[in-house]
């Protein structure tokens, strides 16, 4: 029993860099489509007297009507 080692006639290719993924952020990763409240949604989840105080706080009021 002869134990040689076959000879190689042709080198293999160099081995390759593995092609680099994107890292995608956390804040990204969660939420894929972006979705904004619509206001007739937001109507819906609040009660109507709710939402009427809520709006009068959220309008700044003119500077006449400061006075």
């Amino acid at each position: 029993m002869e134990h040689k080692i076959p000879a190689i006639t042709e080198c293999p290719p160099a081995p390759r860099k593995p092609t680099a993924t994107r890292a995608i952020p956390m804040k990204r990763r969660i939420s894929k489509v972006p979705r904004r409240l619509q206001f007739e949604e937001f109507e819906v989840l609040i009660p109507p007297k709710i939402l009427a105080s809520l709006l009068s706080r959220l309008v700044k009021p003119s500077r006449d009507e400061r006075k």
